[in-house]
C-alpha cells in the first residue's frame, strides 16, 4: 500500500510525484499510465526502495501489511516487492538457466527444474543465458520473483526488447501466476497491458500528479533511508496533511477527492 506518496529530488523544487495513493491487493493488476517523464519509473523504483541512492526525497508511507518499507533490510523488502526493469537481464547472475535457478533454490535441482517448468523454460534448462531471447529473459526474471516468493510485482516497460508473440506469452504467464499465487501486479508497460486487457483491475494516471514544491515550506523532508526514525515519520505526516490537491483513487480508478 502506498499512502499519500510524494517524491522530489534534492536538487529540484518540483515534485516528480505528488500525493499518490493506491492499494495492491492479491490478484489485482494496476495499470500505471502517464506521459513521458510523468514519474512512472520514479514511483515504481521508490516503492521498491531503489530510489534513495538517486537523491530521492519521499513523503508518505509505503508498506506491505504491517511492514514499512524503510523499517527493514532491502533484501527482506525485495522478497515482498519485486521490481522488473526495462533491462531485466542486468539482474541475472548465472551463466545458464540451470545455474540461475539453482542459485535461487540454493542448489536444489528438483526445485530449480520446477521453476523452469513454471515459466515455460524447461526446454532451455541447460542453455546459456546469453542465447535467450528477450521474452525468455523476462520469464527467467519472473522465475526469480517466484523463487523469492514476492507478493507484489512491479514492471517498468519490461517487454521493451521483446517481440509481439513473446509479449503475449509473457502476459499469459503473468496472468496465470497472479491468479495461482495470489500476487499483485503494477505495470507501466503499454504493450503488456494491451495483452492483459480485461484482467486490469484499475488504472492510476500520473500525468496530473506533479506539483511545485514551495521553497518557503519549512517542512521535514524524508530521505527514504531514514524513514524508520519516529520523529521524521511524525513530521512527514504533518507535511502530507498540509499538501493540497491530493489524488486519491478508489479500486475502480475513480477520483475520490
Amino acid at each position: 500500500v502506498a499512502s499519500n506518496v510524494s517524491i522530489s529530488y534534492k536538487d529540484n523544487h518540483n515534485f516528480a510525484i505528488k500525493n499518490i495513493s493506491f492499494a495492491a491487493s492479491p490478484e489485482t493488476i494496476i495499470s500505471l499510465t502517464g506521459s513521458n517523464k510523468s514519474g512512472k519509473t520514479t514511483l515504481l523504483r521508490s516503492v521498491c526502495g531503489l530510489a534513495d541512492g538517486e537523491g530521492a526525497l519521499v513523503y508518505g508511507k509505503i508498506h506491505c501489511g504491517e511492514m514499512a518499507m524503510n523499517g527493514i533490510d532491502q533484501t527482506n523488502w525485495a522478497r515482498k516487492v519485486a521490481f522488473i526493469s526495462d533491462e531485466p537481464a542486468s539482474s541475472i547472475l548465472g551463466l545458464t538457466v540451470k545455474d540461475e535457478l539453482e542459485l535461487l533454490t540454493h542448489g536444489n535441482l528438483k526445485q530449480s527444474y520446477e521453476l523452469a517448468m513454471a515459466v515455460g523454460l524447461q526446454h532451455k534448462y541447460c542453455q546459456a543465458v546469453s542465447t535467450l531471447s528477450g521474452g525468455e529473459i523476462g520469464r527467467l526474471v519472473l522465475a526469480t520473483c517466484l523463487a523469492e516468493k514476492s507478493r507484489h510485482l512491479l514492471l517498468d516497460d519490461a517487454t521493451r526488447h521483446v517481440d509481439e508473440k513473446s509479449c503475449e506469452d509473457y502476459a499469459a504467464k503473468l496472468s496465470s501466476h497472479i491468479k495461482d499465487q495470489k500476487l499483485s501486479l503494477v505495470v507501466s508497460d503499454k504493450r503488456l497491458l494491451a495483452y492483459l486487457g480485461k484482467s486490469v483491475s484499475f488504472s492510476l494516471d500520473l500525468t496530473s500528479s506533479k506539483r511545485r514544491l514551495s521553497t518557503t515550506e519549512n517542512s521535514e523532508v524524508m530521505d527514504t533511508r531514514s524513514f524508520a526514525n519516529t520523529q521524521v515519520q511524525a513530521n512527514t505526516q504533518k507535511t502530507i496533511a498540509e499538501l493540497k490537491d491530493a489524488t486519491i483513487l478508489s479500486t475502480d480508478g475513480s477520483k475520490l477527492f
